[in-house]
């Protein structure tokens, strides 16, 4: 947890049950795109991910997913059955500023961290079983 704190990741929020459905509360949602996020559950990295969305959109996603779309549903299994267990699942994000840049074309740092982040701490839920 403390590597994803010392490259910049903020607490964001926390996914709740509230009458059998999963919901994910956000304390400061924010416009920008190009984000970088993680689900920790009792202060374990569980799960990284990224979007060219906002972190709104992209959570929202998770929530009402279905079976056709493999890495939400499961994901969104596994943070219920974490939160029917009694652990507690909170959303820790990292926003690209938008100021690296190669010549003229901008470089989406969220993207590029995600893969060597996924690859260093190894989250358990980004693993396919």
């Amino acid at each position: 947890m403390k590597r994803l704190l010392d490259i910049g990741f903020k607490y964001a929020g926390k996914w709740i049950i509230n009458n059998d459905t999963l919901e994910y509360k956000l304390e400061n949602p924010s416009n920008k795109i190009n984000v970088l996020y993680a689900f920790i559950e009792n202060e374990k990295i569980m799960y990284i991910g990224k979007s060219n969305r906002t972190l709104n959109d992209r959570m929202y996603n998770y929530k009402i997913s279905d079976q056709s779309q493999k890495t939400n549903y499961r994901n969104k299994s596994r943070i219920k059955d974490s939160l029917l267990n009694g652990n507690s699942v909170e959303i820790y994000v990292f926003i690209d500023d938008g100021l690296l840049s190669y010549g003229n074309y901008h470089i989406n740092l969220a993207a590029g961290l995600e893969d060597s982040l996924i690859n260093i701490i190894q989250p358990e839920w980004n693993k396919i079983k």
